[in-house]
């Protein structure tokens, strides 16, 4: 018995933290989901023109972000949860004019279809949005992440 026991202690086993980035891909994610589900609604249940819709299913998307963001990703922010969300929601104001913007190019000028255009664009604007939130949004000029 006391060989199992020593042999067990050997073998403990360190979990690593994830990365920030990792876990902003993962919630990201989630929220390109939500997105995507309320894009398909609001066009094809709704028939909303595409372009209206983008801003309502962006909105709900990252507000879901936010919240994951906010309890997973970024729990050691030096901002209050209403000023982080305010900063939140203006940076990601800038990433919905980026996205309307390439929703237009891809939809109407490439004949890309919506959710496909959406999906894209999901990935290209992700990475840029994840610094800009984690430097503003959440950490006040470099305060630590959950993670650090």
């Amino acid at each position: 018995m006391l060989q199992f026991h020593a042999a067990l202690s050997a073998m403990t086993l360190t979990i690593k933290k994830p990365s920030p980035l990792f876990l902003w891909i993962c919630s990201g994610g989630f929220a390109v989901v939500i997105d995507l589900i309320c894009l398909f609604i609001l066009v094809d249940l709704f028939h909303l023109y595409y372009l209206f819709a983008v801003p309502l299913a962006f909105f709900v998307s990252a507000s879901a972000n936010y919240t994951i963001s906010t309890f997973a990703i970024f729990r050691n922010a030096q901002h209050s949860k209403r000023r982080s969300y305010i900063i939140f929601m203006a940076i990601s104001l800038g990433g919905l004019a980026a996205l309307t913007i390439g929703m237009f190019i891809l939809v109407d000028l490439l004949h890309v279809h919506y959710l496909i255009s959406r999906f894209f664009l999901a990935g290209t604007l992700g990475v840029s949005s994840f610094f800009l939130h984690k430097y503003f949004s959440f950490n006040d000029m470099g305060g630590k992440l959950s993670h650090e």
